[in-house]
């Protein structure tokens, strides 16, 4: 569980540290991950119910478009403001969970809720403080927004997600493989649109082959054998340690600079989102 929360931690920075444009680094995580994804599954021999894939077409669709929405946000995110801020603010999808379930589902919210909503936005507003102005068309500002409008792409994936394996019993790595698979079309399509087709070139091969192979295939399964037999509120916690290791390497590798009023918003948001997390939990519990 944690091997594949540091290995998603590790996403901005393999991000950054490739030459290619932001969307074409999400397509080659996507197409990537996807024959990794096809291999696993074909070394596992696992059996193909076209009744249950049948059922997930429709929540994977949909998932696969607002993921590859979603590395298009946060990848520009990361180049605006840093690794660091940009994956906290990722992060942020949680509360979007709860809210669209408070607004959409007519779910209750309870006081903890609003706890965490209070801690995660003071947070973020310390974290970004330093980066905010009224200059909307800075490139500053647009990374925090890009940040939260990843967040919520994030939110709709999780939603996607969730219906795909309710659609089927037992559905196994099928849902992520077909999400994978469609937002690799989706981020082709991006791309051809924006004519940023490129084939990567000497490091960006390896950095290209460990993010869409390493981080997004073998990253994702392991986290996602782990919430199945770990304690909700270790997984929370543990699944926090990536915009934690995001930001400390983003230190270490790009300079990038954290102050004092920063990273105490870091904390705070963590907080808040851990909060957030466990008490979503708790009530599907209920």
């Amino acid at each position: 569980m944690i091997g594949g929360a540091l290995a998603i931690g590790f996403s901005p920075i393999i991000s950054k540290a490739m030459k290619l444009p932001p969307s074409t680094i999400g397509f080659y995580r996507f197409f990537i991950g996807f024959v990794c994804l096809a291999l696993i599954l074909l070394m596992k021999k696992s059996k193909i119910d076209f009744m249950k894939l049948k059922k997930m077409l429709v929540p994977c669709l949909l998932g696969g478009f607002f993921f590859s929405c979603d590395l298009w946000l946060w990848h520009r995110s990361i180049i605006y403001i840093g690794a660091g801020i940009s994956t906290l603010l990722a992060n942020t999808q949680v509360l979007y969970l709860v809210l669209i379930g408070i607004l959409f589902l007519g779910e209750r919210p309870r006081w903890y809720f609003f706890l965490a909503l209070f801690l995660t936005a003071l947070g973020v507003i310390m974290t970004t403080s330093s980066l905010a102005s009224f200059d909307f068309e800075s490139l500053k500002m647009k990374g925090i927004f890009y940040g939260l409008l990843t967040g919520l792409s994030y939110s709709f994936v999780t939603l996607s997600l969730k219906k795909a394996n309710e659609q089927a019993e037992n559905p196994g790595a099928w849902p992520i493989f077909l999400l994978t698979f469609f937002a690799s079309i989706f981020s082709f399509i991006f791309i051809v649109i924006e004519k940023e087709v490129h084939v990567p070139q000497g490091i960006d091969i390896v950095y290209a082959l460990i993010y869409g192979g390493v981080i997004h295939a073998f990253g994702w399964i392991l986290i996602s054998k782990a919430i199945r037999v770990l304690p909700v509120a270790l997984v929370s916690l543990i699944l926090l340690l990536q915009p934690v290791f995001a930001t400390i390497l983003g230190v270490l590798i790009y300079h990038e600079e954290i102050n004092i009023i920063q990273g105490s918003g870091l904390v705070l948001s963590l907080v808040g989102i851990y909060i957030a997390m466990v008490s979503k939990e708790k009530k599907k519990e209920a």
